[in-house]
């Protein structure tokens, strides 16, 4: 009868350390778990953000030192100017705020001459999320 008393016991440990354990694997379960949709998250993010033009502009973005000043930006020429305002735009529109854009010194068809001038596809963007472009006609020809 002892022997009983003890394999009962036995069995009781058994079942308790197996509880645990269960109980530990799933809360290990559910950390994974978060980290696995916060990392699907951040993809659907990228993924919504993601185009040539926006991977571009990324790239010259990433070769500017943190601390550039506007007039630094503007030395580097149009390409520096348009990588940082396709940049800001796509993100401004992707997060779905209204954006509105004034003084945009529209002179040519084609835009992008100047931070101040956007693209046509810029201004699609603007339009997309109900946003104001406001267009100086200052000293322009007839």
């Amino acid at each position: 009868m002892n022997d009983l008393e003890f394999y009962a016991d036995i069995a009781q440990i058994l079942g308790m350390l197996t509880i645990i354990g269960g109980g530990v694997f799933a809360v290990v379960q559910l950390i994974e778990l978060r980290g696995q949709r916060r990392d699907l998250v951040a993809v659907e993010l990228m993924r919504s953000f993601y185009n040539p033009e926006f991977a571009r502009a990324v790239a010259i973005i990433r070769n500017l030192p943190d601390d550039v000043s506007a007039e630094e930006l503007r030395s580097g020429g149009p390409e520096n100017e348009q990588a940082a305002a396709n940049e800001l735009l796509a993100l401004a529109v992707d997060a779905g705020y209204p954006v509105n854009s004034g003084h945009n010194n529209v002179r040519g068809p084609l835009g992008g001459e100047t931070e101040r001038q956007l693209t046509p596809p810029q201004y699609a963007q603007l339009a997309s999320v109900g946003g104001m472009a406001g267009v100086g006609s200052s000293r322009a020809d007839p």
